[in-house]
């Protein structure tokens, strides 16, 4: 498909005000007019402004989708209204630092990016220069590419939720080469390039990380574990598709005696990384109670099916 700039179309702006407070034709047409001038002139970006002002609320948040095609779909809203538009044709950065301007668009609460890793990171680097606040990002590479995932997330590394969908690059990494990371939440859907270095290392003080396609063995677990104790900001883990042994890791006097690991039977609520609670039965061997050495938090961690979590968000149940 050719690509074509952004300068050179036109945008449906209408969709913009469909949902918003009814404007007089004229006045829309010379919201419309002066919308793609606004890119290169103060003057009319002062004017649009204005109209905003009138009609709209002072300041939006906005969600946005950049597809595999190049196409660019933006939503604004507001405790009062919505407003949307979209366009088949290749961003430019400097519409995205205009949008931010006229609209007053104080965060993006979340970034969806499907097309290659070039343009996701202009538009990444188009929302920071704009002074716009990423929340959420979520990833999904294209087939054709193989980027080093370190790379990805250092593009990353200022937003706090990270989402990568999915990912071509399967080697695994044994010596990470970025600095450590510190995002609210991680959720990567290949993990099978992460090594016992990137949990004990680059992802140990991330609050809530998610993964999948783990090759970790029980002996890497087990280092990762005693990382914990040591001191970790890790609130929430998840590994699913795993084929960890709990016994072999924590339980069977495996763990050295200064590390403290208490076998959990019974009934237990547990918080997941959404933070909503369910409540668990368990079996020995199933779930340990680890604590972190200088009045740190203490954790549960437990199998359930072939997903091996820890989380601080527990509590024992009598009954």
């Amino acid at each position: 498909m050719e690509r074509r700039c952004i300068e050179n179309s036109q945008f449906n702006l209408q969709e913009i005000i469909g949902d918003a407070p009814a404007i007089p034709a004229a006045v829309l047409m010379f919201f419309i007019d002066h919308f793609n001038l606004a890119m290169t002139s103060k003057k009319s970006c002062k004017a649009v402004q204005k109209i905003l002002t009138i009609y709209f609320p002072r300041q939006y948040k906005m969600t946005c989708v950049l597809n595999a095609a190049g196409g660019l779909i933006i939503k604004l809203s507001d405790a009062s209204s919505r407003v949307q538009f979209g366009t088949i044709f290749y961003f430019h950065a400097q519409f995205i630092s205009t949008l931010v301007k006229v609209f007053k668009i104080s965060s993006c609460t979340q970034l969806n990016l499907y097309d290659r890793f070039a343009n996701n990171k202009t538009i990444i680097d188009a929302l920071k220069d704009a002074g716009c606040e990423i929340s959420n990002v979520a990833m999904c590479e294209q087939s054709y590419e193989k980027t080093n995932p370190e790379t990805i997330l250092n593009v990353f590394r200022n937003i706090p939720g990270v989402s990568i969908q999915k990912l071509n690059y399967r080697q695994v990494i044994p010596k990470p080469e970025t600095r450590p990371f510190n995002f609210k939440n991680l959720d990567i859907r290949y993990g099978k390039w992460i090594s016992i270095k990137h949990l004990t290392e680059t992802f140990i003080d991330c609050q809530r990380l998610h993964l999948e396609e783990s090759v970790l063995s029980n002996a890497e677990m087990k280092s990762f574990l005693k990382r914990w104790i040591e001191g970790s900001k890790m609130r929430f883990l998840c590994i699913e598709y795993s084929q960890f042994n709990l016994k072999q890791i924590i339980g069977e006097n495996s763990f050295p005696k200064h590390f403290s690991a208490t076998d959990l039977v019974g009934r237990v609520e547990i918080k997941n990384g959404a933070g909503i609670s369910n409540t668990h039965r368990m079996t020995e061997g199933q779930c340990y109670i680890i604590k972190q050495k200088k009045r740190g938090p203490s954790a549960v961690v437990y199998q359930s099916d072939a997903k091996l979590f820890l989380s601080t968000e527990f509590k024992r149940l009598r009954y």
